[in-house]
């Protein structure tokens, strides 16, 4: 896969390239001290899109290599045997090797939304081997059933709910591919097939290995513990006991976080890209922007203002007074003003050119004649001297230095249509309130003539992934929900069973809302998608649990807790880790996005394996009480 930089029309390459002839002219230049100082304290965008690049791309060579680790360690750690992490492995690689291939394919790149999506797929994609090689062990060590027969029983009994599993979490991923965003349709379209690529390969490739496996080199299954049997087999019996009490427990939280998340949800949106951005690490990163603000303060403006193309020179005028009768209105949360000036090529030609040149022509008329007596000879001289080379000719576009009509001129050669409009130096457009403002002011234009003017730029696209998080964040989870809903009702085909899954799916995802108000994790362009992931996702273990239940049929909760806890439990942490590696990312908003995910599985976890349970467990209390 190629990592395709998000900077616009500027491409890695070529702002290497740039830099490197500045670094060379830098290099030349005497004393060694001066030109060093240059070197560090060089700014500006290239230098930030490459550090970014390169802090991109090594993020993901660490979060994959780092997950790919801590995932094999656990699923040795719980299973203890090599076959089976082997056997996993290839499943797992298999899925993620193909969907990356079919997104390089159909998609060409990958972006920073997007690039991280080889771990997640892996933390999530092992999930349908671990329930499948569960049972099987299961039914080996428990019932000392042969291999044969063990494989059959765990094919029947799971490829149903894995399957539901992995379409309910392909069906949360796919629901991003209706966001007008592209890198986050391109993530769920990369996600939506990765899921079910996995499974698909858990079910061709484990169980014809595994059997040719076990005919040559037979398990031995009599002598292993139950994996996790030490802390889930009380967790069953405690759940069943004391079912009253945890559903109470668990009404009150889901209660209390209900309230929480009424007063979150309207503050939930981050507005502060300070803390989105990436981490600074080397100390040129800090040279960076000491000179990008240096910079500001030397030439006493913005070097960043959003760019207007003005479709004809007679409306670069209409376009600036139009934006300066806007722009003083614009004040930021620090009270300090947004704008600060528009400027086009006409800035820089004098303004009423006839009045001062007439005004001039009689200050010339004045140096001659009775004027002049007090003056020397020579110095007479030097005056008349003036006085002729004193030429009065209009100034226009064409006498302006080549220096100045170059910022103004466009790859065609025309000249004249580019307005900038420059923010005030110190204002905040990192705080999206006021990047919102700004960004009004400059997407349209509308002119006395009836005319409207339409811009673009950095500062209107971030505005834009503000608002679509708004308008869009809703929408996706809801439709998410729905999806969700229909294919556990297309599984289970029961009010009542369906009532229990999405419940307990629900009561997940209250705690998580309530989570992430609690830790001050605010909602942004990247971690929203938390939200309807964990609808896919979260809804895996309760999906898996009450499978089970249905299938060891009335008075088996504290059974299925102690048997389907631990693999349930494995699914969960593989798929934290997935998330967890995120956190060590530079980039503050992938890091937002990987312990918004890392919530979102605690919290549905616990449902799953608490409350799902207990919630069972008190209906046959209650129908063995009436019967």
């Amino acid at each position: 896969m190629v990592l395709k930089p998000n900077i616009g029309a500027t491409d890695v390459a070529t702002a290497e390239r740039l830099i490197g002839r500045v670094r060379g002219l830098v290099d030349s230049m005497q004393p060694s001290s001066y030109h060093q100082s240059l070197r560090y304290g060089f700014g500006g965008r290239y230098p930030k899109v490459i550090q970014e690049f390169r802090t991109v791309v090594g993020d993901i060579l660490r979060t994959t290599l780092l997950c790919v680790g801590l995932i094999g360690a656990v699923v040795l750690i719980y299973f203890r045997r090599l076959r089976m992490g082997w056997l996993m492995a290839v499943a797992v690689g298999v899925g993620t090797m193909a969907a990356l291939a079919i997104a390089r394919l159909t998609i060409g790149y990958l972006t920073v939304q997007s690039a991280f999506l080889g771990s997640i797929i892996v933390g999530n994609g092992i999930n349908y081997s671990i329930i499948l090689l569960a049972r099987y062990i299961e039914e080996r060590r428990d019932r000392d059933a042969s291999s044969s027969d063990a494989l059959t029983t765990a094919l029947t009994q799971t490829w149903g709910p894995t399957c539901i599993a992995a379409l309910t979490a392909a069906v949360s991923f796919g629901a991003l591919g209706l966001t007008q965003m592209r890198g986050f349709s391109h993530f769920g379209f990369i996600g939506g097939i990765g899921m079910p690529l996995c499974w698909l390969a858990t079910y061709v490739f484990v169980p014809a290995w595994l059997h040719c496996s076990e005919r040559c080199w037979p398990t031995r299954f009599a002598a292993a513990s139950e994996p996790f049997g030490r802390l889930f087999s009380p967790i069953g019996v405690w759940v069943v006991r004391k079912s009253r009490t945890v559903i109470a427990w668990s009404i009150g939280a889901t209660v209390i976080a209900l309230g929480i998340a009424g007063w979150y949800l309207p503050r939930s949106l981050e507005y502060n890209f300070n803390r989105l951005r990436f981490k600074p690490a080397a100390p040129q990163e800090t040279w960076e922007e000491w000179a990008r603000s240096r910079a500001d303060e030397v030439f006493g403006q913005s070097a960043s203002p959003a760019v207007i193309l003005a479709d004809r020179p007679g409306q670069v005028e209409a376009i600036c007074a139009a934006v300066d009768g806007r722009g003083p209105a614009l004040i930021g949360e620090d009270g300090q003003p947004i704008y600060d000036a528009c400027k086009s090529i006409l800035t820089y030609v004098p303004k009423e050119q006839e009045t001062k040149l007439a005004r001039l022509a009689e200050i010339r008329d004045m140096l001659s004649g009775s004027t002049l007596k007090f003056l020397t000879d020579e110095q007479r001289k030097e005056v008349e001297k003036f006085r002729e080379s004193f030429a009065l000719q209009p100034i226009g576009v064409e006498d302006l230095p080549k220096t100045l009509v170059d910022n103004f001129a466009e790859m065609d050669g025309r000249v004249g249509l580019v307005v900038y409009v420059y923010p005030q130096p110190a204002a905040d457009l990192w705080h999206g309130k006021a990047l919102i403002q700004f960004a009004d002011l400059v997407r349209r234009v509308d002119l006395p003539g009836g005319e409207t003017i339409h811009s673009s730029g950095e500062a209107v696209i971030f505005a834009d992934l503000l608002r679509a998080v708004v308008r869009e964040g809703p929408r996706l989870t809801l439709y998410s929900f729905c999806l969700v809903l229909l294919l556990v009702f297309v599984n289970f085909r029961e009010r009542l069973a369906c009532a229990y899954v999405m419940g307990s799916l629900a009561v997940g995802i209250v705690w998580l809302v309530a989570a992430l108000a609690m830790a001050g994790v605010r909602l942004n362009f990247l971690n929203f998608v938390a939200l309807p992931i964990s609808f896919g996702i979260g809804v895996d273990y309760a999906v898996n649990i009450f499978q089970r239940y249905r299938q060891d049929g009335p008075g088996s909760v504290a059974q299925v807790v102690r048997h389907m806890g631990g693999a349930v439990f494995l699914c969960s942490l593989t798929t934290m880790i997935g998330y967890s590696v995120l956190l060590i990312s530079r980039n503050q908003a992938l890091n937002s996005f990987g312990l918004a995910a890392l919530l979102g599985e605690l919290t549905c976890l616990a449902a799953a394996l608490v409350s799902l349970p207990a919630g069972i467990a008190l209906a046959e209390s209650r129908a063995n009480a009436r019967s």
